[in-house]
């Protein structure tokens, strides 16, 4: 697969002060599924890639590992970076934060062992944090989030051409 990075042009009015890079795989099953989370957090529902923020000491490959383990408690298989954006974006959560999104196509072994839902934002219990897991149609997927649905759209092109 081909690393694609987006081109654009930040906003002049833009303050940014702080870099926060966030490291996601992507797993995908035939035909057309991808794994993602269902979250409700900051009183926000948001729908996203499992992984996470990258910590100080540790490489994005690191990051994904840790990520993995934390939120599905499952070993990953790093097969390759395959997208970041290349344009600006402004986080959801922190004005002058920019976000840098890395996306990696992964492998498990055990996925069976997680609760995946057929339905979404099926928490158990609504707290802040709540988190849950489901097999999405990409090809009807739209992310929360900017970069996530830059992903995605690559994706579906990518697959329109194998």
């Amino acid at each position: 697969m081909i690393l694609l990075v987006s081109i654009g042009i930040p906003p002049k009015n833009m303050a940014i002060n702080r870099l926060n890079v966030r490291v996601y795989g992507l797993l995908l099953r035939h035909p057309g599924l991808i794994l993602v989370s269902d979250e409700y957090r900051f009183g926000k529902f948001m729908t996203k890639f499992p992984g996470g923020g990258l910590i100080p000491g540790e490489g994005p490959e690191e990051c994904l590992i840790r990520e993995w383990q934390e939120e599905l408690g499952l070993e990953i298989t790093i097969q390759s970076l395959v997208f970041t954006p290349g344009k600006l974006i402004q986080s959801a959560f922190a004005e002058s934060d920019q976000v840098l999104p890395l996306y990696y196509m992964i492998s498990v072994i055990g996925l069976t062992r997680i609760r995946v839902s057929e339905r979404e934002f099926d928490f158990p219990v609504l707290v802040d944090g709540a988190q849950t897991f489901r097999w999405a149609e990409l090809s009807a997927l739209t992310p929360t989030f900017p970069g996530d649905r830059e992903a995605v759209n690559f994706l579906r092109n990518q697959m329109q051409f194998h």
